[in-house]
């Protein structure tokens, strides 16, 4: 690894519709997983091949999104443990449990930010380490490019793998024993961009989104509240902190939310709880942490991971996220109200 200095060294650009971007120059010091891309039209209408290394590559595909980028039915194999499949421009990590209730398994898709990999977001999240023993299967995807972006350069308006990536969990509902009332949604960064996106597309789908720094399609939420866990640092270099309170304007405005609650939530850190009519929550938590790469990401951190990683939070008695997003799903699950409006 090279230092941190030279490593990354990111920079904030405001886009359209209320979101913000990352960009982080990442050298060649920092290393990261090769993601195979494969043209849309290569082995059409095949389905993922498990490979002797136990990757799955997927070549099979059902149509085209209107950016161009395949959005179809390439998708796991049914099987439980980890697995890796490749389509076309994508290449994800499924992690699916051994058993499932006889309902189904809950889903999570964890969505990295950019320059990083379903590896990376693993190592700051560990949603699959502690969601697969909880009875989720978990979906990490890697977005092409190096380093890896959900976005095209060039044309940031445009969002290129936004339909494939729906396309996938998708096909995975299909293809494991899934609970489609309980799927779930996070995203850190950039990730965090698309998990704002898959709402306003999807927002009928999605039992929750938990996003960390990042928001985007604020314009265009769903007219029926989704729960919303939304997390920032004061002290963020790299997205400004006032999006929290774009996030906060957006969703009180097209929801009609309450009044709002606050209470501390580990050291440094302030949860505020605002409800629909109809008890859906929309969480907002501040934390006053910096990342162990704080120099140029300042308060840009994932928080709760114990172990020193680019984009943790560092420090103790902070809340840890993945685990207080994995207990709000777990309540989600026996909400009957919100289980009749997702099948």
């Amino acid at each position: 690894m090279s230092s941190a200095a030279d490593r990354r060294q990111p920079t904030a650009d405001r886009r359209s519709r209320g979101g913000w971007v990352l960009f982080l120059v990442v050298s060649s010091g920092c290393g990261g997983v090769a993601v195979q891309q494969e043209a849309g039209a290569a082995g059409a209408g095949r389905g993922p091949v498990v490979a002797e290394d136990g990757v799955a590559t997927g070549r099979g595909s059902t149509g085209a999104a209107s950016d161009g980028v395949a959005a179809g039915a390439c998708g796991p194999v049914p099987r439980a443990g980890r697995q890796e499949v490749v389509c076309t421009a994508l290449r994800f990590v499924v992690t699916a449990p051994g058993d499932c209730p006889a309902r189904g398994c809950g889903l999570v898709v964890d969505l990295h930010g950019y320059g990083m990999t379903a590896e990376d977001e693993e190592a700051h999240t560990g949603l699959a380490a502690l969601g697969v023993p909880r009875g989720y299967v978990v979906i990490q995807p890697s977005a092409p490019g190096a380093p890896a972006s959900w976005e095209r350069a060039e044309r940031l308006d445009l969002h290129p793998y936004d339909a494939a990536l729906w396309g996938f969990v998708e096909a995975t509902e299909r293809a494991l024993a899934v609970d489609r009332s309980r799927l779930h949604v996070v995203g850190f960064s950039q990730g965090a961009l698309v998990a704002f996106r898959l709402l306003a597309g999807h927002g009928e789908r999605l039992a929750s989104v938990v996003a960390v720094a990042g928001a985007d399609a604020l314009d265009r939420l769903p007219r029926q509240a989704v729960p919303l866990f939304y997390v920032h640092g004061r002290f963020d270099r790299v997205v400004p902190y006032a999006v929290l309170g774009a996030v906060d304007s957006a969703t009180g405005g097209a929801w009609a939310l309450g009044p709002p609650q606050t209470r501390t939530e580990g050291q440094g850190s302030t949860l505020v709880v605002r409800r629909t009519m109809d008890g859906v929550p929309v969480e907002l938590l501040t934390h006053d942490r910096l990342a162990d790469l704080a120099g140029p990401l300042g308060g840009h951190c994932w928080p709760g991971r114990p172990e020193p990683l680019p984009f943790r939070c560092a420090g103790e008695g902070q809340p840890q996220l993945s685990v207080l997003a994995l207990a709000r799903f777990d309540a989600l699950a026996y909400s009957p109200a919100r289980r009749d409006r997702r099948k």
